[in-house]
């Protein structure tokens, strides 16, 4: 039941993060939050369907942000020998792709 509400509420990249990243507030480190936000940053920009050079320099950021902390995954044990998924390898291409 709860999983259909915040499917319905998460129509938008705004709705998904007013609702994933309060939820996870203070049970994760800080910096688990800010992958995850930059995370849902670079994907909603990547979606845009027209892209500036200031949104492209956003899309870089939020790629740049996401790589900076997501060291934190390794260090508190979730993944203990770093992660880098085929999809995940992709988004580094996309800045040079657009």
């Amino acid at each position: 039941m709860l999983l259909i509400y915040v499917i319905k509420l998460c129509t938008s990249h705004y709705r998904c993060q007013q609702v994933y990243l309060p939820a996870i507030e203070g049970y994760v480190p800080d910096r688990m939050l800010y992958t995850i936000h930059a995370f849902l940053e670079f994907c909603y920009i990547a979606q845009h369907d027209v892209i500036m050079e200031k949104t492209l320099a956003e899309l870089e950021d939020a790629l740049f942000c996401f790589h900076k902390y997501r060291a934190v995954f390794q260090e508190v044990g979730i993944q203990e020998k770093g992660f880098l998924l085929p999809r995940q390898h992709s988004t580094n291409h996309y800045p040079e792709m657009i």
